[in-house]
């Protein structure tokens, strides 16, 4: 497992290039349809969003940006690893980045010490609109 260098969210600091003007969300969920609707709901917000099936897929789009992330929508169950796991790295370079977790599976039935740890709130799929928008308006604040 490559770790990533931290990321610094500084107004003293401010990137050689201009901030996109959208909020940025990576959506990581190895369920095509479940991660195809999400970034559509997500854009919908108004976000730009990069999807990812995998752990390693989702390192590569966060190690290819240039900003950090406004949003981190993740499966627990993932294929090559787990979604805490991923959740907890990105957290180390960005300690106030909002996390999302979602999973087909209950609550209980998961690793919920994470979801504490991380101070990330948990929706369980299948979810629609109004509910990742409830979630998402919640870890915003907005």
């Amino acid at each position: 497992m490559t770790a990533l260098p931290a990321l610094k969210r500084s107004t003293q600091d401010p990137p050689p290039y201009p901030r996109l003007s959208r909020p940025v969300a990576l959506v990581v969920d190895d369920s095509t349809p479940v991660r195809t609707t999400t970034v559509r709901m997500l854009e919908g917000f108004g976000f730009l969003v990069y999807g990812a099936s995998t752990v390693a897929e989702a390192r590569g789009h966060v190690e290819g940006l240039h900003e950090p992330l406004d949003l981190l929508v993740v499966d627990i169950v993932l294929p090559d690893g787990a979604g805490d796991g991923l959740a907890r790295e990105l957290r180390e370079r960005d300690p106030a980045l909002p996390i999302l977790f979602v999973s087909g599976y209950d609550r209980t039935d998961l690793l919920h010490g994470a979801f504490d740890e991380l101070d990330a709130p948990f929706l369980e799929k299948p979810y629609d609109l109004e509910r990742l928008a409830e979630k998402v308006r919640a870890l915003l604040r907005v």
